[in-house]
């Protein structure tokens, strides 16, 4: 039995279309494929009409303006909104608008729209820029939303964005962003911020070396991590000596003598072992002492002293770690962070 050919001036068949594209598995569901004798035949399936429509876009909520000259799609959403700001705003977008058409209703109609196809220009990230151009005022509500917009910024080629979301994110409080993330944004996006960065830099600094997560390796790259590595090595043989050598203790020339100044050595070294070593250095839990806090514990406990020291003593000796030639040694932490900051902020941002 023959199939009968197609006369050539009707147009082929959509299943014989698919089929050449895919192949003989799917052609043998098209409804050209013939069964063998005996056979039952392959149950058809129509194929001209997708599985699930596609949702149509809708209009968004905030900035679907009437009297705005350009519709936009970004996602599933429609913006209509006045093309002057954005051309005033973004090169890009100008350049965009200046593009022949494909028709001359082409960004003038829902069904019609310039369509921004690129990752970064979601709907959401898109009605946050519109926020920021046609508000007043337009501070983002969140670091995140401030990052987002940063990454537009570049992208879009907008410097008046790109300098309001740095000054807001380098006045952001610490806790905002973590040292990793700030000091990533920074290189990504050219913030050229040095406080900024040396804040981040010394927050890591304080901690552990063990405590970076992925994310965090990730985000500050090989070369700034292997520079912090030598930084924590050089932190961790500091933190060793302290652990090892207890600075001496202060004493009062005339209410410490005899045995009770050796009462007063046991419990100062003994202090220093239970407070100092194994609570603010060893503790895996919490972020290593820096010197200025351990003269701070000391502070406190030479006023209430339950630890066997006369206050005149814990006094004293509170003083002599405070100065030189003892505070170089309790502050060598500071010292090591204060050599290693413009290293580690020359590699963000080059001389």
């Amino acid at each position: 039995m023959l199939v009968p050919a197609l006369p050539p001036t009707s147009p082929t068949p959509a299943s014989e279309k698919f089929g050449s594209t895919l192949g003989p598995l799917f052609a043998s569901t098209s409804p050209g494929f013939l069964p063998m004798p005996g056979t039952e035949a392959p149950a058809v399936t129509d194929t001209s009409q997708p599985a699930t429509q596609p949702h149509a876009p809708f209009r968004n909520k905030t900035w679907y303006i009437p009297y705005g000259d350009v519709v936009i799609q970004a996602g599933e959403e429609l913006f209509r909104i006045g093309s002057f700001p954005l051309r005033f705003h973004s090169s890009v977008f100008n350049d965009m608008f200046d593009l022949p058409a494909s028709n001359d209703n082409h960004g003038c109609s829902d069904t019609s729209p310039i369509v921004l196809s690129s990752p970064l220009l979601s709907a959401a990230t898109v009605e946050l820029l519109f926020n920021w151009i046609f508000r007043v005022p337009n501070t983002p509500e969140t670091a995140e939303d401030a990052v987002a917009l940063l990454k537009l910024a570049d992208f879009l080629n907008m410097e008046l964005l790109h300098t309001a979301m740095s000054d807001f994110l380098t006045t952001l409080p610490a806790s905002a962003l973590s040292p990793s993330t700030r000091i990533h944004i920074s290189r990504s996006h050219h913030l050229t911020n040095r406080p900024y960065l040396e804040a981040a830099f010394t927050e890591i600094l304080r901690g552990r070396m063990r405590s970076l997560s992925v994310a965090d390796h990730v985000n500050l790259g090989p070369d700034v991590v292997a520079c912090l590595s030598s930084v924590f090595e050089a932190m961790t043989e500091h933190r060793a000596k302290l652990c090892a050598n207890v600075p001496p203790a202060q004493h009062d020339a005339e209410a410490c003598t005899g045995q009770t100044r050796k009462d007063c050595n046991t419990a100062w070294k003994h202090w220093w072992q239970v407070s100092v070593v194994e609570e603010g250095l060893q503790n895996l839990d919490q972020e290593p002492w820096s010197g200025q806090e351990i003269v701070s514990k000391l502070k406190v406990m030479s006023a209430v002293h339950p630890w066997g020291m006369s206050w005149q003593c814990s006094d004293k000796t509170m003083k002599a770690l405070s100065v030189p030639p003892l505070s170089t040694v309790i502050f060598g932490d500071d010292t090591i962070i204060k050599h290693a900051l413009p290293i580690l902020v020359r590699l963000i941002i080059p001389p």
